[in-house]
């Protein structure tokens, strides 16, 4: 049985991700810093807490979930993030609001990625391994008013990814940041996002055989606009 590992659920592409793989046989296991116990008794998948406010602790918090799922899984999803308030002067943010953000945004990300190549390179070369970040549209439009330490994140997430599949192209594991948008040229407006989307798309990338597009990039159908 494939096995997924979703780091961060919220309420929309989480849970989305959660009734699509479950739905398709799929063993998940979902890490949060708020765990639903009971919801993933009611609706068949494990779940622990995944620290990624501290991302020194985060390695063995994976490691307790990949043995209670007991294989290393196929596909690793970042779903986590930390949205602050930001005030009209972006400087007057503490340095501590920006560290807070680059620890569930950036350095979480890479203790995930260390972890899940490490893991990949135990399962058979045939067998999927994929890692997705779930991205937007902030690191290739215009910078967005009051949203710099969501914007610096998703930047350095974009350019790790990026990097990733470049220098691991010979490898069988694959990479994406992938975003919903509106077309190949235009960001999505907030009324169109869509959970439901993500998990189409996100299961598209998940039963790919070779690296595509680092950058995947699909509309409210979860058709993907952009060459994979």
């Amino acid at each position: 049985m494939p096995a997924a590992l979703i780091i961060g659920a919220g309420r929309h592409v989480g849970r989305a991700l959660i009734k699509k793989l479950v739905h398709e046989g799929w063993k998940v296991s979902v890490g949060s810093m708020e765990p639903d116990y009971e919801g993933a008794t009611r609706d068949g998948y494990l779940t622990f807490r995944a620290p990624l406010n501290y991302s020194d602790t985060l390695h063995a918090a994976l490691g307790d979930a990949v043995r209670n799922l007991g294989a290393f899984p196929n596909v690793i999803i970042y779903n986590g993030a930390l949205t602050l308030p930001e005030p009209e002067d972006p400087l007057s943010l503490p340095l501590s609001a920006v560290q807070r953000s680059s620890e569930v945004g950036m350095h979480s990300v890479y203790v995930a990625v260390q972890f899940a190549v490490r893991g990949f390179a135990t399962l058979p070369r045939s067998a999927p391994q994929v890692f997705i970040v779930t991205g937007n549209p902030m690191p290739f439009v215009p910078a967005w008013d009051k949203m710099l330490t969501l914007g610096l994140v998703k930047a350095q997430q974009a350019y790790f990814i990026d990097h990733l599949a470049t220098v691991f192209a010979d490898r069988a594991c694959q990479f994406y940041f992938a975003t919903q948008v509106k077309s190949a040229t235009e960001p999505m407006a907030l009324e169109e996002f869509s959970a439901a989307a993500h998990a189409t798309a996100y299961w598209t990338l998940m039963n790919r055989t070779t690296q595509g597009n680092w950058n995947a990039q699909f509309n409210k159908e979860g058709i993907f606009v952009n060459d994979l």
